[in-house]
């Protein structure tokens, strides 16, 4: 019998109050579960955390794998990769949260924060502007005053941040674009599903 292994990344959008519980969590499933990247989300009132989890587990199926996650760890709202739910664990903390964060004006940003590094790439490509993908393409990443210049592909963490807006130059013609990845959302539809 061949051996199957379960690979699958999910993202989270948690309050300050579960963060606590999400690390000790991501501890005790250390063998299987890794914490790719994390940014928070400050409103007027609350404290909000968005969180891509990795999952490795043998013999498991990419539902098994999302239901293993729902049960153990705790969410507001949760996105499998390649996925077209995003899963909201109680109604009236999701629709709560939602009311919070995102504005009527700000509504693809939920979307967006949604998103897995590999989602927010594939989005990146249809922003809008023609991006070879066989190209050397750096992603020009800010960071405190001082740019990098970052490999930008399907596994580029430095993606997963609060901000859409991003600057690509392709290192062979020394060309520069700067594109807003909500621009690409058009390629992903998503359906709400409330488990309670």
């Amino acid at each position: 019998m061949e051996k199957i292994v379960g690979y699958s990344e999910f993202v989270f959008l948690i309050d300050d109050a579960s963060k606590l519980e999400f690390d000790q969590t991501a501890e005790r499933f250390q063998s299987v579960a890794d914490t790719v990247s994390e940014y928070d989300i400050l409103t007027k009132n609350n404290h909000y955390w968005v969180i891509q989890l990795e999952i490795m587990f043998s013999n498991r199926t990419p539902e098994e794998l999302c239901k293993f996650v729902a049960a153990y760890f705790p969410f507001i709202a949760m996105h499998q990769a390649n996925s077209t739910y995003i899963l909201a664990n109680d109604r009236d903390r999701f629709k709560n949260m939602l009311v919070d964060i995102y504005t009527k004006d700000k509504k693809l940003y939920f979307l967006y924060d949604m998103l897995t590094v590999g989602e927010r790439y594939e989005a990146a490509l249809h922003a809008g502007f023609e991006i070879d993908p066989l190209s050397d393409n750096r992603l020009m990443h800010n960071e405190n005053g001082t740019i990098y210049s970052l490999i930008f592909g399907h596994d580029c963490i430095y993606l997963f941040t609060s901000e859409p807006e991003i600057s690509i130059m392709d290192s062979t013609t020394g060309e520069y674009k700067e594109l807003d990845i909500i621009d690409g959302l058009g390629i992903y539809k998503f359906h709400i599903a409330v488990l309670k």
